[in-house]
């Protein structure tokens, strides 16, 4: 049976981690992909992946919060996010995408409803490009811009983007890039000296830049790196149910096992899973 098509039927049961979630843990980056004929799409590629199978895997490995990243296949619909954040205000926080011409109104009504954040990649409905025109609301709401355009796209417009005074989270390791790049690349040690003087955040979502599934041992250097410059600025995210990935489709619960093989220390892990992401997203603290 495919996973799309086990999707379609029920929530997937997960690998079990490892080890203990701590109080509050958040999953910042996933997506629902609810069924079609109540949130109509164009693009049926997506797996069908509802609220209520996104909530019973977290519940599974003890996620207690969770961020909603709206998915490019509903483009600037984000009615499916939306009603999910409405039935779950104290759990769940959302990413909204959003035209560049966007009016202030609309955002403070979508800030109300706990989105958190506008979303920009290099193509698709929202690109980076955009950003410019609609940041000086986002930083009127307190709301901050989350960024796919890879760590070339992104240190190829640094000084223009954190010139925009709204804080920058950047998706993916601040990926896509090639591990084969190694920690010592001068684009990368740029992105440490950023990250550790700048409003900066980073996602530690390994898979998208790793050439060795399903452990991703070419990225842990990265990700320890990251750690190191500056552990108040980091959270973990998903990426939940992974789009697009097809047969190196990676397990929740062994991402979380991962998770905590690379992150022994339970200070740290209840900074980046709990502690960082409340302050990020807005919720309460642990």
């Amino acid at each position: 049976m495919s996973k799309t098509d086990r999707f379609s039927q029920e929530p997937p049961a997960v690998v079990q981690s490892s080890w203990v979630l701590p109080s509050g843990a958040c999953d910042s980056h996933g997506h629902i992909f609810p069924a079609r004929k109540l949130y109509p799409t164009d693009n049926e590629t997506m797996p069908l992946s509802p609220i209520e199978f996104y909530l019973d895997v977290h519940a599974q490995l003890g996620f207690e919060r969770g961020v909603i990243v709206q998915g490019g296949a509903y483009k600037f619909d984000n009615s499916a996010m939306l009603d999910a954040l409405d039935q779950h205000r104290d759990s769940l926080r959302g990413v909204a995408l959003l035209p560049a011409d966007t009016a202030e109104t609309q955002l403070a009504d979508y800030r109300s409803r706990n989105v958190r954040a506008l979303r920009f990649t290099s193509g698709g409905a929202s690109r980076i490009d955009n950003f410019p025109a609609i940041a000086p609301k986002l930083a009127n709401l307190g709301l901050h811009a989350e960024m796919y355009i890879g760590l070339t796209g992104f240190l190829d417009r640094a000084t223009a983007l954190l010139g925009q005074v709204v804080p920058l989270v950047l998706d993916h390791l601040a990926g896509p890039f090639d591990s084969a790049i190694g920690t010592d690349d001068p684009g990368f040690q740029r992105l440490l000296a950023l990250l550790r003087h700048e409003d900066i955040w980073i996602k530690l979502t390994p898979q998208r830049n790793s050439a060795q599934f399903p452990r991703y041992a070419d990225v842990r250097p990265f990700q320890d790196a990251l750690i190191t410059a500056r552990p108040d600025r980091l959270v973990w995210g998903s990426d939940w149910p992974f789009p697009n990935m097809s047969e190196q489709t990676p397990d929740l619960g062994a991402l979380v096992t991962l998770f905590g093989e690379w992150v022994t220390d339970d200070t740290l892990r209840q900074s980046i899973l709990v502690d960082n992401a409340a302050a990020l997203y807005g919720f309460s603290q642990k």
